[in-house]
């Protein structure tokens, strides 16, 4: 996609199979917005990360080279490589004396977890013209470092939980996918646990580090940023809004969506002619921020 001063490419399809090299090279920052699939990071360094939808890679070139390998899944992304151009220069409030000198090789990379994150860059690219969206993309890079310097998200680094085996983190992966195609639906950890054949335990704890979040907060958080892009979107009451995402009532509907947004739902709508796209997408930032 173009952009002035950095190279922003669409990742979208089946990935490729086998490790993967990683080159770093200093003076080089990459960010990588997972969507769909996940891949996991072994760098020289020692660190070892695990990238989930959802996600987003800070992966600054003085971290090392290493390599990675894709989850077998479709993966979709966003890659945005920058140079020597803006968002490289901001790194400078996130890692002191860059600049000057160049920090401790394998330090600095970081994976952030704000799983509502990467929901609005994908569903602002599509109403973009092509032509913008490379330079809408490398304005995240910058609004997701200053957000995590100013401690709005969450982030990990160091070692890679080995906790559990493939089959069962495929099986919360599909869990997952479930979850967000019937947000409609009173969905509980007991149901899921008897429907997918997999303990309650397992369950959460897996669904929790695969994910950033518990399932019962992810689940309420994505029907929220789904009832926020209808009211922004389309002409549906906000009973039919309520009934769409899960709610059998209004009142129970409004208490959990002014929870997230600070407001009742028909005040958000009132106020969605003056949002950006990426406001009508979710609160204080985290599915925001536009």
């Amino acid at each position: 996609m173009p952009a002035d001063g950095a190279e922003v490419y669409r990742l979208d399809g089946p990935p490729p199979a086998g490790m993967l090299p990683i080159a770093g090279e200093d003076g080089c920052l990459e960010f990588l917005f997972c969507h769909r699939g996940g891949l996991r990071l072994e760098l020289s360094s020692g660190q070892r990360l695990e990238l989930c939808a959802g996600q987003a890679l800070c992966l600054p070139g003085w971290a090392g080279g290493g390599r990675c390998r894709f989850d077998p899944t479709p993966f979709q992304g966003v890659l945005v490589r920058e140079g020597t151009g803006a968002a490289l220069a901001s790194l400078a409030a996130l890692w002191p004396g860059l600049g000057r000198q160049r920090p401790e090789r394998g330090h600095g990379c970081v994976i952030i977890r704000d799983v509502l994150w990467c929901e609005t860059l994908f569903a602002a690219l599509e109403k973009l013209p092509e032509a913008r969206r490379g330079n809408y993309c490398t304005i995240k890079v910058l609004e997701l470092l200053y957000l995590f310097h100013a401690g709005a998200g969450t982030h990990a680094s160091g070692c890679l939980a080995a906790y559990h085996d493939q089959h069962q983190r495929r099986t919360v992966q599909e869990i997952h996918d479930y979850i967000l195609e019937h947000l409609d639906r009173r969905l509980t950890i007991r149901q899921l646990s008897l429907q997918f054949h997999i303990s309650e335990t397992l369950l959460k704890t897996c669904f929790r580090q695969l994910y950033g979040a518990p399932i019962h907060q992810y689940f309420l958080k994505r029907r929220m940023a789904r009832a926020a892009q209808l009211l922004c979107s389309t002409d549906q009451t906000v009973l039919e809004i309520a009934f769409a995402v899960g709610y059998s009532s209004v009142g129970q509907f409004g208490i959990a969506f002014k929870s997230q947004y600070h407001m009742p739902p028909a005040q958000f709508r009132r106020n969605a002619g003056k949002m950006s796209i990426t406001d009508c997408s979710g609160p204080n930032g985290s599915e925001s921020s536009g």
